[in-house]
């Protein structure tokens, strides 16, 4: 009896071996002890369990093994794709503006050569909208420009229960539904703020936002 109840696994306890071609070409094996090791696709710092490919030295969390592949995230206008590695160079989170070290895994921008940013930091709740993107098309995305205006404005929406506040009129905004947003000054705005009654500008007119309002005029706006 007491050999019979040692051989019952415990539900909670992770599988031995492991695939995932999301984040590792290979098998991978549980390493079931306490040990110091740097997570090869997040690049931060494990302490226990992680699991392990011998012919590539390759040590990765459990929690990193079902990284998505292509996501969206609210700090960039394009998808951006999980990489094993950037490679050399001096790359920076595009998130929390920190140093990527170009030898681990990381997300990076087919379209803009120099953008990363950190698996953790890409995949956090507020910042990707929790949905895996691989193998769906990427549609256009809708854009809030003046032509003389630095800052365009983008359409988003993220799938998260956090309320956020509307820079226009004040008031709660749910993510759910979309907005658009200035990804360069974090500006969020109602859809409806946006295009509250803006059907009498006149294309090379302007569109003025500020804290509290949203105005148009007939005047033609000078560039620089």
């Amino acid at each position: 009896m007491r050999d019979e109840v040692r051989s019952i696994p415990s539900q909670t306890s992770p599988p031995v071996d492991v695939e995932c071609l999301n984040t590792h070409e290979h098998q991978l094996h549980l390493v079931p002890r306490l040990i110091d090791f740097t997570c090869n696709a997040c690049g931060t710092q494990g302490n226990r369990n992680p699991y392990f490919c011998l012919p590539c030295n390759f040590m990765i969390h459990r929690e990193c093994i079902d990284l998505p592949r292509v996501i969206n995230i609210n700090r960039h206008d394009h998808r951006i794709s999980y990489t094993p590695r950037l490679g050399h160079g001096e790359w920076k989170c595009r998130v929390f503006r920190k140093k990527v070290e170009g030898f681990y895994g990381a997300y990076s921008c087919s379209k803009c050569a120099t953008f990363a940013v950190h698996a953790r930091c890409a995949t956090r709740t507020g910042v990707w909208d929790m949905v895996e993107r691989e193998g769906t098309p990427e549609e256009e995305e809708i854009v809030m420009k003046n032509r003389y205006d630095d800052h365009p404005l983008f359409w988003s929406y993220m799938n998260v229960d956090e309320k956020y506040w509307c820079e226009a009129c004040e008031t709660k905004l749910d993510p759910k539904g979309g907005f658009y947003t200035c990804k360069d000054c974090g500006l969020i705005l109602h859809i409806s703020c946006v295009f509250r009654d803006f059907s009498y500008i006149m294309p090379g007119c302007g569109l003025f936002i500020d804290r509290g309002s949203v105005t148009g005029s007939n005047e033609e706006v000078e560039g620089p």
